[in-house]
């Protein structure tokens, strides 16, 4: 059985490199034929971004943040942007008001957001050197929000990016009962499941399929309902 394990071990790991690998050989050949060129603001920020980080892994700086606030939940993930490009032309999202990404890490989807697509972005994440970088990114459609994103409050209409595939039901609960004490209604995209799957406050409106570095998922637009509505849900 051992021998099977292992054998198992062998030909998991090296598949995960090659699905890595291949996550950013597509991601690079986006941006070279096509994002560098539609959106040369961006190519010069993502240039100098990439030079940043050359001798820092996120990753690695992820889990030294885990370690000293012995914090289980912070684990290091990013949205391709390619991916993150269809997202926005199939649901037709350029004219959201405000974006939050919830969990922003080092920010290069918020630099993309706000850089390429011209979107008011507000990262939010709760790792400080992330937040210290990102903020030498001067731009008047890009904040940094160090925080923890489970007590965000959203007082305006907004768009919501979380990729929660790492979160577990109780932290689903929690975000959800922050997402409905605002009176505004909301769009929130997220990874893997839907928001109606857990509170029927929530409506889906539209899914696709798309491609992280580690396999291919769902992602979902949910709608929060009205304020009277709210209301009448939660009595």
């Amino acid at each position: 059985m051992e021998f099977f394990q292992n054998l198992w071990d062998y030909i998991c790991i090296p598949w995960s490199w090659i699905k890595l690998i291949w996550s950013h050989a597509s991601e690079k050949k986006y941006l070279l034929q096509q994002g560098y060129i539609e959106y040369p603001r961006f190519a010069k920020v993502d240039k100098e971004f990439s030079k940043a980080y050359q001798y820092l892994n996120p990753y690695q700086i992820t889990q030294t943040y885990s370690s000293q606030k012995k914090d289980s939940s912070s684990i290091y993930g990013e949205t391709p942007l390619h991916e993150i490009a269809r997202v926005w032309r199939y649901f037709h999202l350029y004219d959201s008001p405000l974006v939050f990404d919830l969990g922003a890490g080092r920010g290069r989807l918020a630099l993309f957001l706000s850089y390429a697509l011209s979107m008011k972005v507000i990262a939010v994440e709760k790792v400080p050197l992330f937040c210290e970088k990102l903020r030498k990114w001067k731009s008047p459609l890009l904040s940094v929000l160090e925080a923890d994103f489970f007590s965000i409050k959203y007082e305006k209409p907004a768009l919501i990016y979380l990729y929660g595939t790492c979160l577990n039901e109780p932290e689903i609960l929690l975000l959800i009962k922050n997402f409905l004490k605002n009176a505004t209604p909301l769009q929130i995209l997220t990874t893997s499941y839907p928001l109606d799957a857990y509170s029927s406050a929530f409506t889906t409106q539209g899914e696709m399929l798309i491609n992280f570095p580690w396999g291919k998922t769902k992602i979902y637009l949910n709608k929060t309902s009205s304020f009277k509505q709210i209301l009448q849900k939660r009595i």
